[in-house]
């Protein structure tokens, strides 16, 4: 497929990797359906999964493993597939993105950015969360997504610019109630889907904004069928907040649930706020309580905004792995 180009940007990865370039940074081409990363990494999506596969080296060196072969579900632009290439070593990759438009710009993204001493094997494809698998791939050492919660609107398409960055048409998944109404449905069913895929012992890091009540992840990792611990935990601004606030506020005014998140106007602290979940200081209950004054619903957040107000969100780095090799997929296909 031609690639289409609209804008082409440099990015600042030199706190979590160096380039092939030697510079710290990559450059990346995109287009109107990939999400525009920062060029200053410190408060974007992206710092918290680099984070997160450095977190997981740290604990796959103590345990005396590596990550062999690595899948990228929603991969965008193919940036975080650079990440793991340069922080985890990676070099069996299977990148997968549902919009047929990105699948060119993850290759030429990665290729162009590639140090040309790694020997890299590179497949890209379109798959809905993981359909673009198969058996004849083998099983997998870390599956890295980065998927989409809020229901598409009626009447919206799809493929429609960046629609695929922050909704999922939920018509097309069958999920617990509870999951579903608090918009975890496609995490759920890539856990669900990928115990087809993974290796003994291997991993799923989940990217989850973390604007729902933390029994509610555990209970999403648990009838998937999954033990789940932090890798990273922070809070960073919400962007894209005229895109996204208002699907929030649809989904709590059609049911009881109601999301988090956080007003930034008095916050102290330098963003983005980090812990780590491998370090022995860690205290998740501890960090949620010292941002528990400034905790407001979507309702609340967006009239903030729409006053000049910033507004801020969590985000957890999830390492899940399985508890048994119990197959329970066709329960939720």
């Amino acid at each position: 497929m031609e690639i289409n180009v609209s804008d082409c940007i440099e990015v600042d990865t030199n706190p979590f990797f160096q380039s092939c370039a030697g510079n710290g940074k990559v450059t990346v081409r995109l287009n109107e359906h990939t999400y525009r990363p920062q060029y200053d990494l410190s408060n974007d999506w992206l710092s918290f999964a680099y984070r997160a596969f450095r977190s997981l080296r740290y604990l796959l060196e103590k345990e005396d493993m590596e990550v062999k072969k690595f899948v990228s579900v929603g991969s965008g632009c193919g940036i975080d597939v650079l990440g793991a290439i340069n922080i985890l070593g990676v070099q069996k990759i299977i990148a997968l993105d549902i919009h047929p438009r990105v699948l060119p710009l993850i290759q030429a993204n990665v290729v162009a950015n590639l140090d040309k001493k790694v020997s890299l094997e590179l497949e890209v494809r379109e798959s809905d969360v993981l359909s673009g698998l198969a058996t004849r791939d083998g099983k997998v050492d870390l599956i890295y997504e980065n998927l989409p919660n809020l229901p598409l609107p009626e009447n919206d398409g799809l493929l429609d610019g960046i629609k695929t960055a922050s909704f999922v048409d939920t018509s097309l998944y069958s999920c617990p109630p509870i999951i579903q109404k608090h918009l975890l449905t496609l995490h759920f069913q890539c856990l669900i889907q990928a115990r087809h895929y993974l290796a003994i012992n291997g991993s799923v890091i989940n990217s989850i904004g973390g604007r729902i009540p933390r029994y509610v992840l555990d209970e999403t990792f648990h009838q998937a069928g999954y033990h789940a611990k932090v890798l990273v935990l922070g809070l960073k601004p919400q962007t894209e907040i005229e895109e996204v606030l208002p699907g929030y506020v649809l989904a709590e005014n059609s049911s009881e649930v109601k999301f988090s998140f956080y007003r930034l106007d008095n916050f102290t602290s330098e963003l983005p706020c980090i812990i780590y979940g491998y370090s022995q200081n860690f205290d998740e209950q501890a960090f949620l309580a010292s941002i528990e004054a400034y905790k407001v619903n979507a309702t609340e957040a967006l009239a903030l905004y729409r006053k000049g107000i910033p507004i801020g969100h969590t985000v957890y780095m999830f390492r899940a792995k399985l508890k048994d090799g119990r197959d329970i997929s066709q329960n939720f296909q």
